[in-house]
């Protein structure tokens, strides 16, 4: 009488009256039953798509046409082409006035620093001409020109 009644307690109408048993093994069964039917359905429609609709799928693929897109340097770009993200490089310049041997360097130091002043806009050519001569002689191997960050185009 406790065992009945420990089961009607535990489990709902028809559970108690089959067992627990055989409940579960009827759940198993149910759950192979629809992986099962899930799995011939996906392989119906794999040979469903080979075989009778092959042709037609073959067709689109090789009218697909694939190329590459070269975006510009930093850019990332959507499917579209339009501009989703953009990164561009950023320079310092600097310069190691000790690598040209004396000849060369004092014969176009002035021109250096011409070229430097025209460029950057920040001192006189003046300037660059004693900069680069006082890190010669005092053998200074790198020299920032400029505080101006400078990017690829310039």
């Amino acid at each position: 009488i406790c065992r009945e009644r420990y089961n009607l307690i535990l489990f709902s109408n028809n559970v108690a009256k089959v067992g627990i048993r055989k409940y579960i093994l009827l759940r198993v069964r149910l759950a192979f039953l629809f992986v099962s039917l899930l799995a011939l359905l996906i392989i119906y429609k794999v040979m469903n798509i080979q075989l009778v609709e092959g042709e037609r799928w073959a067709s689109r693929a090789r009218g697909v046409e694939m190329r590459d897109v070269q975006p510009t340097r930093g850019s990332i770009l959507a499917d579209d082409g339009s501009l989703l993200a953009t990164s561009l490089p950023f320079y310092r310049v600097a310069i190691d006035p000790t690598v040209v041997d004396s000849a060369l360097f004092y014969q176009n130091i002035d021109t250096l620093g011409q070229l430097l002043a025209t460029f950057f806009k920040e001192h006189d050519a003046k300037y660059y001409i004693d900069l680069l001569k006082e890190d010669r002689r005092k053998a200074r191997k790198y020299r920032i020109l400029s505080k101006k960050i400078i990017d690829y185009e310039q």
